[in-house]
């Protein structure tokens, strides 16, 4: 008789294999399915004949040529005709939370709301080519203000609410809005400052404040510029449909529907023109990637948190559910039955944007870098908390999954079959790990990814030790969104993945600035924007005659397998390039990606050297966030914390022996394979804080301000390269 034992082992062996046969199958349908997309033919782009490269008058209409097959060659549309195709729709649109808990509206009275905006904006003036300034935090009420202003044929121009009075006034002046519309009484107040430049304003609505505004036609800005509540504003709607569907019907795909203010790091922003077809063209295309509609029921999921007056934000919040819902993207795409937009809290990034996630449970995230930092270094310290068997069944599965996403990427050498167990183990792995992703709102999350900055390589592994793939995606508002991304089942950590389908992409290399392999990186297609409103030469710098767009970022491409899609890797910026005193041109991001890799304790690190005799670094510390200044308090946290028992804020680590120690090391393992004495670190310096927009050293997408930094801290240069520093700057 077989003992009670051997018969266990038996059934053991048999369950273990019968998982095995389950997870093989399931390998060969995911590799059949999600093979590396191919490299994409030189002829993805046919121009249209006598067309000119780009335009910058308001008025202007210009149809970027579409590709003989594929998404490229997709319809052009324009923004009323993916309104129409959802007015009668009733699954659920936008979602936001109200004092009684949560509310939401269907696509039928999303376009109802929207009409009603439109004909509104054409009863208080705004003209057709007219911008309507939109300020405040995402909401309804900004994404119906924004579609209503497009299909009342004018420019939506979104504001960051972060600005102050000048930088609103900047871009009122530079768009001739003829409409405000704004959150509360603090945005009012700064429209208020900017008096009477303002020549072509006509009314201004306010939302979410009846304060503000109380009723009807009876606040004044100033002159005869009415202040309306957003209430009154929708009701003052004329229930004549005329005038509204003459200006749908005068509408092209080429024309300008949206202007996105760059944010930029120095100097005045530029208003990229982005048409009908460039948005809802490229959204098209990245749902694709994304495989948007693949969900559960076809039911996707968004959380709006991110400024919707960037491009990124307006792509996925705004025009992800109109291009999509009902249809498929391409033929052969799942088919997105419903799309709903969660609206987050004002102070999601001052720690309530958890609470979001995990009510809403989206099924496509994207977060910029310092979200997902803030996400591990919180999970890091509930890890570090945790003790006993959970401590030891976590590290365990964590283990496994990081085998698993390291086995996964693209580079990889060809796994071998582990045994019966190992389908086993990552199965219970996953199992664990699905608490943790629940735990951060993850849990039904089909595509992660990240963007608007670079990110730090072992943040993605971590989160790979997690279960999750963070794709990398790289755009610009210059391309309406999305130009490259990685995909789950084709990335590389510090690679930002092949151009979205129907973009062709190419490097432009120069001699001497550029490294071999490397160049600008330059992207063509009908994402490519109009130009650059009223600025004909900073449009040529960045459009040429044959349509591509320099991005002004130089970058590598590299192809991941025979026929694979080749994947770009941002390599510096031109405008960033610094030319030390000997002469030789030194690009300091892939050494700052380096020595950020190398120091997970370190939050930022700034490679300092433009027309100086050698390279210097200046380091931040992971600090503790202060939600109320929007800076940081110095007190050490996550690794930063681990570094050294004595040092537990940014001051004592600046002269904390382990802390000097720790720094060395990684500079003189990168010195090791530095390129050229030139570009090898010789001194550094721990700053008091970490950077922050509250304090000036980042943009409002958390871009790097390079020149702000080394003006700023000026007297620590100087001590650095000696008194005479401070007057030899980053230009």
């Amino acid at each position: 008789m077989t003992s009670g034992c051997a018969r266990t082992k038996v059934a053991a062996a048999a369950a273990a294999a019968a998982v095995a046969i389950i997870y093989l199958k399931r390998r060969r349908a995911a590799q059949a399915t999600h093979k590396p997309p191919p490299a994409q033919t030189p002829s993805a782009f046919s121009p249209v004949a006598d067309a000119p490269p780009f335009v910058t008058d308001g008025d202007a209409d210009l149809q970027r040529g579409l590709a003989p097959e594929g998404v490229g060659a997709r319809p052009p549309e324009t923004v009323p005709q993916l309104v129409a195709r959802l007015e009668a729709n009733d699954t659920e649109a936008l979602a936001w939370e109200g004092r009684d808990g949560w509310r939401s509206m269907t696509w039928r009275e999303y376009a109802v709301a929207v009409r009603s905006a439109a004909r509104s904006m054409i009863h208080l003036g705004l003209r057709a080519k007219q911008s309507v300034g939109i300020l405040g935090f995402n909401s309804r009420e900004w994404v119906i203000a924004d579609v209503g202003c497009v299909l009342a044929g004018g420019f939506a121009s979104g504001i960051y609410s972060t600005n102050g009075a000048e930088a609103v006034g900047y871009v009122l002046e530079h768009s001739r809005a003829a409409i405000v519309v704004c959150e509360g009484k603090a945005q009012l107040d700064k429209v208020r400052e900017i008096g009477g430049r303002l020549p072509h304003l006509r009314a201004c609505v306010v939302w979410g404040d009846d304060r503000a505004a109380r009723t009807g036609d009876v606040a004044r800005l100033y002159g005869s510029a009415p202040v309306l509540s957003w209430d009154a504003f929708l009701v003052a709607a004329p229930a004549d449909p005329g005038p509204l569907a003459a200006r749908v019907g005068a509408m092209t795909p080429g024309q300008c529907c949206t202007l996105i203010y760059t944010s930029g790091t120095t100097g005045c922003p530029k208003a990229v023109m982005v048409s009908h077809d460039n948005v809802s063209w490229v959204v098209a295309s990245f749902v694709t990637f994304a495989k948007y509609g693949s969900a559960p029921g076809g039911r996707e999921r968004l959380v709006s948190y991110l400024p919707l007056s960037h491009i990124a934000a307006q792509a996925i919040d705004v025009f992800a559910g109109l291009v999509s819902v009902g249809r498929r993207a391409t033929p052969g795409a799942p088919l997105c039955e419903a799309s709903t937009l969660f609206f987050a809290r004002p102070d999601a990034l001052k720690g309530t944007l958890k609470a979001t996630l995990c009510y809403a449970r989206p099924t496509v995230f994207f977060g910029v870098p310092r979200v997902w930092e803030k996400f591990a270094e919180a999970l890091r310290a509930v890890g570090a908390a945790t003790t006993g068997p959970k401590k030891l069944v976590s590290t365990w599965a964590k283990a496994v999954a990081l085998a698993t996403y390291e086995e996964n990427r693209a580079d990889a050498p060809p796994a071998g079959y582990g045994g019966l167990l190992r389908p086993l183990e990552r199965l219970v792995a996953a199992k664990v790990l699905a608490k943790v992703h629940a735990a951060i709102g993850l849990d039904r999350a089909h595509f992660c990814f990240t963007g608007a900055a670079p990110i730090a390589t072992s943040t993605l592994s971590y989160f790979g030790s997690l279960g999750l793939v963070v794709n990398e995606a790289f755009g610009m508002s210059e391309v309406s969104g999305p130009g490259t991304v990685t995909l789950n089942s084709y990335y590389v950590p510090g690679w930002c993945g092949p151009a979205v389908p129907g973009v062709e992409i190419k490097l432009e290399h120069v001699p001497g600035r550029d490294k071999p392999g490397e160049g600008e990186v330059c992207f063509r297609g009908r994402s490519v924007m109009l130009g650059y409103l009223r600025d004909g030469a900073k449009t040529r710098e960045a459009i040429d005659a044959d349509g591509w767009n320099h991005s002004g970022d130089t970058g590598a491409l590299k192809s991941f397998g025979d026929g694979a899609a080749p994947m770009l890797k941002i390599t510096g910026r031109i405008k960033e390039l610094l030319i030390t005193a000997g002469g030789e041109n030194v690009a300091p991001v892939p050494i700052e990606d380096a020595l950020r890799a190398s120091l997970p304790g370190v939050s930022a690190a700034v490679v300092v050297g433009d027309r100086r005799k050698f390279l210097s670094v200046l380091f931040t510390l992971k600090q503790r966030p202060n939600d109320a200044t929007g800076s940081f308090d110095d007190v050490l946290v996550g690794e930063a914390a681990d570094v050294s028992r004595s040092a537990k804020t940014a001051a004592a680590a600046a002269d904390d022996r382990t802390w000097k120690a720790a720094v060395q090391l990684a500079i003189d393992e990168y010195n090791a394979t530095a390129a050229s004495s030139a570009q090898r670190i010789q001194k550094f310096a721990i700053l008091p804080r970490d950077f922050s927009q509250a304090t000036g050293e980042l943009t409002p997408t958390l871009k790097l301000k390079r020149a702000a930094v080394v003006e700023k801290y000026g007297d620590v240069l100087a001590k650095i390269y000696g008194s005479n520093a401070s007057a030899v700057w980053l230009p």
